[in-house]
Protein backbone atom coordinates (compact mmCIF):
# COMPACT_ATOMS: atom_id res chain seq x y z
CA UNK A 1 0.00 0.00 0.00
CA UNK A 2 2.50 2.25 0.61
CA UNK A 3 4.15 2.09 -2.78
CA UNK A 4 1.27 2.95 -3.94
CA UNK A 5 0.85 6.12 -2.20
CA UNK A 6 4.59 6.63 -2.67
CA UNK A 7 4.10 6.00 -6.91
CA UNK A 8 1.03 8.53 -6.59
CA UNK A 9 3.17 11.38 -4.76
CA UNK A 10 6.23 11.02 -6.75
CA UNK A 11 5.97 10.15 -9.86
CA UNK A 12 4.35 12.88 -12.19
CA UNK A 13 1.15 12.21 -13.69
CA UNK A 14 0.46 9.17 -11.88
CA UNK A 15 -2.88 9.47 -9.98
CA UNK A 16 -3.46 6.87 -6.68
CA UNK A 17 -5.86 4.93 -9.24
CA UNK A 18 -3.04 4.19 -11.46
CA UNK A 19 -0.58 3.67 -8.74
CA UNK A 20 -2.47 0.94 -6.68
CA UNK A 21 -2.81 -0.84 -10.35
CA UNK A 22 0.77 -0.85 -10.41
CA UNK A 23 1.01 -2.46 -6.91
CA UNK A 24 -1.87 -4.72 -7.32
CA UNK A 25 -3.24 -5.60 -10.69
CA UNK A 26 0.07 -5.82 -12.85
CA UNK A 27 2.03 -8.13 -10.12
CA UNK A 28 -0.76 -10.43 -10.19
CA UNK A 29 -1.51 -10.44 -13.75
CA UNK A 30 2.33 -11.10 -14.13
CA UNK A 31 2.50 -13.82 -12.33
CA UNK A 32 -0.84 -15.69 -13.25
CA UNK A 33 -3.03 -14.79 -10.09
CA UNK A 34 -6.07 -14.40 -12.06
CA UNK A 35 -8.37 -13.93 -9.24
CA UNK A 36 -7.28 -11.04 -7.52
CA UNK A 37 -5.93 -7.60 -8.30
CA UNK A 38 -8.81 -5.60 -9.35
CA UNK A 39 -11.90 -5.69 -7.33
CA UNK A 40 -14.58 -7.36 -9.98
CA UNK A 41 -17.36 -9.78 -9.54
CA UNK A 42 -15.65 -13.78 -9.02
CA UNK A 43 -12.82 -11.96 -7.86
CA UNK A 44 -10.82 -13.06 -4.79
CA UNK A 45 -12.21 -9.40 -2.49
CA UNK A 46 -9.03 -9.13 -0.61
CA UNK A 47 -9.09 -5.49 0.11
CA UNK A 48 -7.69 -2.65 2.49
CA UNK A 49 -9.41 0.68 3.45
CA UNK A 50 -6.78 2.77 4.10
CA UNK A 51 -6.08 6.49 5.60
CA UNK A 52 -3.80 9.26 5.10
CA UNK A 53 -2.45 10.80 8.33
CA UNK A 54 0.32 13.44 7.94
CA UNK A 55 1.10 11.61 4.50
CA UNK A 56 1.32 8.09 5.62
CA UNK A 57 -1.43 5.95 4.92
CA UNK A 58 -2.97 3.67 7.92
CA UNK A 59 -4.70 1.06 7.41
CA UNK A 60 -8.11 1.09 8.84
CA UNK A 61 -10.26 -2.24 8.01
CA UNK A 62 -8.81 -5.58 5.86
CA UNK A 63 -11.12 -7.54 4.06
CA UNK A 64 -9.92 -11.13 3.31
CA UNK A 65 -12.08 -13.26 0.61
CA UNK A 66 -14.47 -10.97 1.06
CA UNK A 67 -15.28 -10.94 4.70
CA UNK A 68 -13.28 -8.39 7.06
CA UNK A 69 -10.66 -9.78 9.17
CA UNK A 70 -9.39 -6.90 10.84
Amino acid sequence: IQSAFFLGDVVEGISLPQAVAMVSRNPAEAVGLDDRGVIEPGRRADLVRVRVDDHVPVVRTVWRQGRRVA
